[in-house]
């Protein structure tokens, strides 16, 4: 006898929220919502892990109905893929597969919004802290790798972003000099670098006129000069 597909509630809200957005075939990019005419429409299908069914690929005979349709036999595949790992190939996506699937997909989702109960103050802090200082490991680490590149160019790079990380201890947005700092750094480094890195330093400056923060601006300067650097 076929199962009838009926979902308990939240299953499916459960699904797309932890889906992280695309199907569950790893690395598969195929978003969970495309708009067509200006319209959201779903993109993906809900797939049973183990087969609603008899006859159905991974049926399990000792599972119930309301079991075969809950949360965790379910998962978001696009069209190809529900395709592939119910009818043109099931025999090579078993459950244990399946179900690892799920699992490494669905972890950090999970383990977030477990987290969202447990946040204090304090954590918060913490958090935003853990933020900060990855945010300065990688700035550092595109200025290192722009000083094998060009070493005195660097040099200044390192010594702006120092006055500017102090500016922006003593006060909560950039004065008029600060901006002024950036502008003409980026000039004078027009010697020793190429045009488009000292465009791209200067358009920075400019930026920083409009935002409080500097260290969102030095990041942003910071990914566009290690996009212009040769792979190592």
């Amino acid at each position: 006898m076929a199962g009838k597909r009926s979902y308990p509630p939240g299953v499916v809200a459960a699904l797309t929220s932890l889906c992280r957005g695309s199907c569950y075939w790893p690395d598969c990019a195929e978003p969970v919502v495309i708009f067509i005419k200006g319209m959201p429409v779903t993109n993906l299908q809900t797939a049973h892990i183990a087969a609603l069914s008899p006859g159905g690929p991974r049926y399990d005979a000792r599972m119930s109905i309301e079991e075969r349709n809950a949360f965790g036999n379910l998962i978001l595949l696009c069209t190809p893929h529900h395709k592939v790992v119910d009818k043109t190939s099931p025999d090579e996506y078993p459950v244990q597969l399946l179900r690892s699937w799920k699992a490494q997909r669905e972890a950090a989702g999970q383990t977030a919004l477990a987290g969202l109960r447990q946040v204090t103050e304090a954590r918060l802090e913490e958090m935003i802290l853990d933020v900060l200082h990855q945010r300065d490991r990688e700035l550092n680490a595109a200025i290192a790798r722009f000083e094998e590149v060009d070493s005195q160019a660097a040099a200044v790079l390192r010594d702006l972003l120092r006055q500017l990380e102090e500016a922006n201890l003593a006060s909560s947005a950039l004065n008029q000099d600060s901006v002024t700092t950036l502008d003409r750094a980026a000039r004078k480094l027009q010697s020793s670098v190429n045009l488009d890195v000292v465009t791209m330093l200067d358009r920075a400056a400019r930026k920083l006129e409009k935002l409080p923060s500097v260290v969102d601006q030095l990041t942003s300067a910071a990914w566009d000069l290690q996009n212009k650097l040769p792979d190592r």
